[in-house]
C-alpha cells in the first residue's frame, strides 16, 4: 500500500509540473507571435514558434496520458467496491424473474382465450394451444378471415409435411408477458342491420366473413345474418359473430416508449373507425328491399338507384342545384350528351342529322375564290383562241371551200350508194369525239405515275429500315420489283399516248393548209 501511495504522489506532482510547464509553454508562445507579427519574415523567430509548438503539444498529450492512467484507476477501485453488492442483485433478479414467469403462465392455461399482437400491428383474439419453457406461447386466431388466418388440422396432429411453406396457419409464438386478457366486447348485443363478422358455418369452424344481422331472438340470442359475398343467410350465436375481427387494446396499457404510444394511438383510431361502420351498417338488404329512392331530393335522375349519396355529399360541401361546378361556378350544369350511333356509321352519321334539326347547313368555309378565278381565266383564253380563229382570212377561206367541197363529195357518194363513202365520215366523227377521251387519259396515267413513284419511295425506305429482318426485307424487295415493272410500264403507256396526241395535232395542222 505504500509502493502504491508514493506512485499516486508522484504521478500528482509530475501532472503539477506538466501543467506549470504548459503554462509557461503557452506564455512563451504567444510573445514569440507577437514578435512575429513585426518582422514575419525572421527565421530564428519561425524557429522558436516551430519548437515551442512542438514542445507544447508533447507537453498536452503527456498530461493527457496521465489523467486517463488516474481516472482508469478510480474505476477500478469503484468496480472492486460493489462487486459483492452486484452479486447479491443477480441472485434476487433471478429469484423475482423465476416468481415473475411463474405468475405470468397461471392466467393463460392452455386452452384458454387471449388477445394478442399480430406481426402487422393489430390486436386479434387467439387461443393457446402450447407453451414452452422459454416464455413463448402458440397462439392461434380465434376467427380467422382466410385461409392462411385458418389453423392447420394436420400440424394440430403433428402430421403436416409442409413445413413453412404450408399455406394454412401453424399458430404464432407470441411471449407470454405480451398477452392480455379476452374481454367480452366482441359479444355485445349488435343492432338489426349492422355490419358483423360472422362465421361461415354452424360449428363455427369455418371462415369469419362479414356479413349483415338481418334479425336477431333476445330469447335465445341467436340471429340471422345475411353474408356480403354470395347473399346466403346463416343462424348464428352470440359465439359465432362479432362486430370486428381485431381486439381492442385495453386502456390501462402502460406503453415503456413514444413508439408504443403512436402504435397505441393509431390502434385507437382505427378501432374507432370499424366501431363507427359496424353501426352504420353495409346496407345490402336495405337498398335491395327500398328499391329507387323517391323520398329525397336528388339532383340527377340516376341517383335514386345510388341511394343519393353523391348529391348529399355535394351537398354537404356547399353545392346547390342548378350551379356549375368548379371554383367560379363555371362548369356545365347539363350533362354531355351521349349518343349510340348504328353500327358501320361514322361520325358524319351525326352531322347528317344535325342539319335537320338545326334546319340550315353551315355555310362552307370559303378558299378565296381561286379555283373560280383559274377556271374563268381559262374560258376566256378559249373564247379568245375561237374567236381568233373565226376570223375571215385567206387561210380561212381556203379552208372553207376544201371543206365544203369535201362535204359535198361525201354526200353525193353516200346519195349514189358508193363503196366507202360512210365508213369514212364515221371515222372523221369517231376522231373528233375521241381527242377529249385522249387527254383525260394522258392526265389519269400521268396521275397514276406520280402515285406509283411514291409507292416505289416506300418500298424503298422499307427496305433500307428492315435490313436486318431477312425474311422481311427479301418480301419487300420482290415487292419492290413488281412496283417498278409496273412503274416502267405505267411509263411507256403515258409516253405513247402522248405521242399519239402530238401526231393528231401535228396531222391536224398540216390539214388546214
Amino acid at each position: 500500500m505504500g509502493s502504491e501511495d508514493d506512485e499516486e504522489l508522484s504521478e500528482a506532482m509530475l501532472e503539477q509540473q506538466i501543467q506549470e510547464h504548459l503554462i509557461e509553454h503557452r506564455a512563451s508562445l504567444s510573445a514569440v507571435i507577437e514578435a512575429l507579427a513585426c518582422d514575419p519574415h525572421n527565421q530564428e523567430l519561425l524557429e522558436v514558434h516551430e519548437e515551442l509548438s512542438a514542445a507544447l503539444k508533447s507537453a498536452e498529450e503527456s498530461l493527457l496520458h496521465l489523467k486517463k492512467n488516474r481516472l482508469l484507476q478510480e474505476i477500478d477501485l469503484a468496480l472492486d467496491v460493489k462487486a459483492h453488492e452486484v452479486d447479491t442483485a443477480q441472485t434476487i433478479s433471478k429469484a423475482e424473474t423465476s416468481d415473475l414467469s411463474a405468475e405470468a403462465e397461471n392466467p393463460f392455461p392452455i386452452g384458454s382465450k387471449c388477445r394478442f399482437r399480430h406481426a402487422n400491428g393489430r390486436w386479434y383474439y387467439g387461443q393457446i394451444l402450447e407453451a414452452d419453457d422459454e416464455g413463448f406461447v402458440r397462439v392461434s386466431f380465434l376467427m380467422p378471415t382466410t385461409e392462411k388466418m385458418q389453423m392447420c388440422k394436420y400440424f394440430m396432429q403433428q402430421r403436416c409435411r409442409f413445413g413453412e411453406s404450408c399455406r394454412m396457419s401453424h399458430g404464432n409464438l407470441v411471449p407470454v408477458h405480451s398477452l392480455k386478457e379476452y374481454d367480452l366486447s366482441r359479444c355485445l348485443q349488435p343492432c338489426v342491420g349492422s355490419a358483423i363478422l360472422a362465421c361461415s358455418s354452424a360449428d363455427g369452424e369455418g371462415l369469419w366473413r362479414q356479413a349483415e344481422l338481418e334479425s336477431w331472438d333476445e330469447s335465445v340470442q341467436t340471429g340471422t345474418a345475411v353474408f356480403v359475398h354470395d347473399g346466403s343467410r346463416l343462424d348464428v350465436g352470440i359465439e359465432n359473430l362479432s362486430l370486428s375481427q381485431y381486439a381492442h387494446e385495453s386502456d390501462d396499457t402502460s406503453c415503456s416508449s413514444e413508439d408504443d404510444e403512436d402504435e397505441a394511438e393509431l390502434n385507437d383510431e382505427e378501432d374507432e373507425e370499424d366501431n363507427d361502420y359496424s353501426l352504420l351498417g353495409l346496407g345490402v338488404m336495405e337498398a335491395v328491399e327500398a328499391g329507387p329512392q323517391v323520398d329525397t331530393r336528388v339532383f340527377a335522375n340516376w341517383e335514386r338507384h345510388t341511394r343519393g349519396i353523391a348529391s348529399k355529399m355535394m351537398a354537404n360541401m356547399g353545392y346547390r342545384e342548378g350551379m356549375g361546378l368548379g371554383k367560379t361556378g363555371q362548369g356545365i350544369v347539363l350533362p354531355v350528351e351521349v349518343r349510340v350511333l348504328p353500327k358501320h356509321r361514322s361520325l358524319d352519321f351525326i352531322n347528317k342529322g344535325e342539319k335537320g334539326e338545326r334546319g340550315r347547313d353551315k355555310k362552307k368555309k370559303s378558299r378565296g375564290g381561286k379555283r373560280k378565278r383559274y377556271k374563268k381565266l381559262a374560258e376566256a383564253a378559249r373564247a379568245a383562241k375561237a374567236e381568233e380563229d373565226n376570223r375571215p382570212d385567206v387561210f380561212g377561206f381556203i379552208n372553207n371551200q376544201l371543206a365544203t367541197h369535201a362535204v359535198q363529195v361525201d354526200g353525193r357518194n353516200e346519195d349514189n350508194g358508193r363503196f366507202g363513202s360512210g365508213k369514212l365520215k364515221n371515222e372523221r366523227q369517231v376522231k373528233l369525239k375521241t381527242q377529249g377521251e385522249d387527254r383525260e387519259a394522258l392526265v389519269a396515267k400521268a396521275d397514276e405515275i406520280a402515285e406509283i413513284r411514291n409507292k416505289v419511295e416506300k418500298l424503298e425506305e422499307m427496305v433500307r429500315r428492315n435490313r436486318k429482318d431477312k425474311a422481311f426485307h427479301e418480301a419487300i424487295a420482290r415487292r419492290l420489283e413488281e412496283t417498278r415493272m409496273e412503274l416502267m410500264n405505267a411509263e411507256q403507256s403515258h409516253a405513247f399516248t402522248s405521242f399519239a396526241i402530238q401526231s393528231k395535232e401535228k396531222e391536224k395542222r398540216w390539214l388546214k393548209f
